[in-house]
């Protein structure tokens, strides 16, 4: 893919950006010493063809609780052998490792920390203390 042609105007304006997302096209503006209107049709034009892909708010994780939050990705095989758990007769399953870790870490299964449902495929983000 061909990369974007950005000037130096275009850079300042990211780099602004990237430090506060919240500010106003004005503001912008002002610190790139451009008028309002061009301002903002580079913005769009850097929306427009993906350099700018989104905005965020950065949250503080201590103050929600998390000490430290995980991305969980757990990826089974299935290998030959009948693996045992101890004491019992059926080998274990991949719900049964799904409810044991949920079980460690104080989850309901198929569920996230915050209770809501967990979509196949998606991460899973499991704060941890």
């Amino acid at each position: 893919m061909a990369q974007a042609e950005l000037d130096a105007i275009d850079r300042r304006i990211l780099a602004i950006l990237q430090e506060n997302g919240r500010l106003s096209n004005q503001e912008i503006a002002e610190r790139v010493n451009l008028s309002p209107s061009p301002c903002l049709r580079r913005i769009r034009r850097l929306e427009e063809i993906g350099v700018i892909t989104g905005y965020v708010a950065l949250l503080d994780p201590q103050k929600l609780g998390l000490g430290l939050l995980a991305y969980v990705n757990v990826r089974l095989e299935k290998r030959g052998g009948t693996p045992m758990s101890a004491g019992s007769p059926n080998p274990p399953t991949h719900a049964d490792l799904g409810a044991t870790i949920a079980s460690v870490l104080g989850l309901r299964p198929g569920r996230r920390f915050d209770g809501r449902p967990v979509r196949p495929g998606r991460p899973l983000a499991l704060p941890l203390r």
